[in-house]
């Protein structure tokens, strides 16, 4: 049976302490794995004090990806999955009833929280199991002697989640770093990767941006309960976040928010050749950073990018980015479908609005060529003049709707 010891907390935010003491236990033998339940909301805390659950948890995935065992030291959302706010016994019950069969479950906490253990709800109960404290610098740990044991020699820390909280922010210092190499030398992929990480984030505050990025780069351990780390490593970390988060809602009987979609049918060439981008890993993530373009600012970025690495796009990849542009504008215009059929550009429009519609049959470039269809699917399409460019012409009609849209939206 695995000796699993769960370290409960909001982790607002996770800082090397944690992590030090999560390496301790698994150091001293006191478990097989050590899991740091995520409280989303904890009973003795105000919720505005929190950062939000998923920024918290992807903050504790990434701190335990980097330490010393990250294959036995990894965060759980199994409190996500639980009625607000959370409480202790609750969830070891829980954990009881759905792993108990093959968990056997053992709890780590500080001095501070074993001193005011007896205001929790059945804390008799959580003291049937195994509870391991570690000391505070300067407190003694004298209750309930006989029922827990104390860690004298665990790793003590001068500073706590609150100290970081409060210091943030503070200095008037600015710290720079040089990366350099050898003009010449090649770089391995994930070095290349790891280089590009830091150079798209360089505003203030980008450290856990990057911190993500590595992890997406390095892959990450499993999560209580399930094997998590192949399926992140095939799905991507961001998609893989994306599917934790649904899950998670889906679990509480919550909607997740869907972003308005768009599909894109053009007859154009657009891709990312071989001959471009040799590795295929790299064209994977390209296509997926393309497929997450939604402003022009976003595509001028991975563009000016793309240059540096690989050098002058040909025209496949210069039309991606544009589809990728092109999508966003037309989902968020309610236009669920761009095709191109029989010669012509057609519009499958998500409701009809007649003033978006009329502007459009009456713009000058085209007369003569545009049609509207009130079927059970709207529809706008624009019959193409011999050699006009699809993707341009798709452009310009998604432009003018999108425009007028957005002009009756504020009248």
């Amino acid at each position: 049976m695995k000796r699993v010891m769960l370290y409960f907390g909001s982790f607002n935010p996770i800082h090397k302490g944690h992590i030090a003491l999560a390496e301790y236990a698994v150091e001293k033998g006191l478990c097989d794995e050590l899991v740091l339940v995520v409280s989303p909301q904890s009973p003795y805390k105000q919720a505005e004090e929190l950062a939000p659950e998923m920024d918290r948890f992807e903050m504790a995935e990434a701190a335990c990806a980097a330490s010393r065992y990250p294959d036995r030291i990894k965060p759980s959302v199994v409190e996500f999955l639980l009625p607000k706010p959370s409480y202790t016994i609750d969830t070891l019950r829980y954990l009881a009833e759905n792993h108990g069969a093959d968990m056997e479950f053992s709890i780590l906490m500080g001095a501070d929280q074993i001193e005011r253990l007896d205001g929790w709800k059945e804390y008799d109960r959580i003291l049937e199991y195994p509870v391991y404290v570690y000391p505070r610098r300067g407190e003694r740990v004298d209750r309930f002697p006989g029922r827990i044991t104390v860690l004298e020699d665990a790793p003590l820390q001068d500073f706590s989640a609150t100290q970081i909280r409060g210091r943030i922010g503070r200095s008037n210092r600015r710290a720079y770093a040089y990366l350099t190499f050898r003009v010449g030398k090649v770089l391995t992929e994930v070095a290349a990767k790891r280089l590009t990480a830091i150079r798209e984030y360089v505003e203030f505050g980008s450290g856990f941006k990057i911190a993500m990025r590595d992890l997406e780069i390095r892959g990450a351990g499993d999560l209580l309960g399930a094997e998590q780390s192949g399926h992140m490593m095939t799905v991507g970390y961001d998609m893989y976040l994306k599917l934790l988060e649904d899950a998670v809602l889906e679990e509480r009987g919550e909607e997740a928010q869907k972003e308005p979609e768009c599909t894109a049918d053009l007859t154009v060439t657009a891709n990312i050749n071989k001959d471009y981008v040799s590795s295929g890993e790299q064209r994977m993530d390209l296509y997926r950073r393309m497929a997450a373009i939604r402003t022009k600012e976003d595509a001028d970025e991975l563009l000016d990018e793309i240059v540096d690495r690989f050098g002058d796009p040909p025209k496949g990849v210069m039309n991606l980015i544009a589809i990728a542009l092109l999508r966003a504008r037309a989902a968020a215009a309610g236009i669920t479908e761009i095709t191109q059929k029989d010669g012509a550009i057609l519009l499958s429009l998500a409701t009809m609005d007649f003033a978006a519609i009329s502007a459009c049959c009456a713009e000058a470039q085209f007369k003569g060529r545009i049609f509207f269809s009130a079927g059970k699917v709207p529809m706008l399409s624009v019959k193409l003049k011999k050699g006009e460019d699809a993707l341009k012409l798709a452009t310009q009609l998604v432009g003018t709707y999108a425009a007028m849209r957005a002009q009756t939206a504020e009248g």
